[in-house]
């Protein structure tokens, strides 16, 4: 086996891993914009399309400013949720799903998945 080989079976590993999963800092935000240039997810990180959103406090709606690819999206918030703006959001994936909690996930804006939403939860999910 060449290093060439070596090196392409390496990238399709890579291409296997599951999404990571990014935490909106709901308590020292940058701003309420969910993009891929503001850094409002865990540790001052900005948003990496492909991953997992988890959505741990409501508060003030957030705007998807631009075209978001995501695997899945979870509100464990108490308070309620609301998604708005001019962007998309994309599911990505075999499995994309939307996980709610007992409160109000509300989605103000276009959303798009090429395969079946699996949404569940015990809150309300508007779309």
């Amino acid at each position: 086996m060449n290093k060439l080989t070596i090196g392409l079976m390496a990238a399709g590993l890579a291409l296997g891993v599951r999404a990571d999963v990014q935490t909106w800092n709901a308590t020292s935000h940058v701003d309420t914009n969910w993009n891929t240039t503001s850094a409002n997810w865990d540790d001052g990180a900005v948003w990496k399309n492909g991953n997992a959103a988890v959505f741990p406090a409501g508060g003030a709606p957030t705007a998807v400013t631009e075209e978001i690819h995501l695997s899945a999206l979870t509100n464990k918030a108490t308070s309620n949720i609301r998604l708005q703006g001019s962007g998309k959001l994309v599911f990505e994936g075999s499995k994309p799903q939307i996980k709610g909690s007992s409160v109000e996930n509300r989605f103000d804006c276009s959303i798009e998945s090429a395969n079946r939403l699996n949404i569940s939860g015990s809150g309300v999910v508007l779309l």
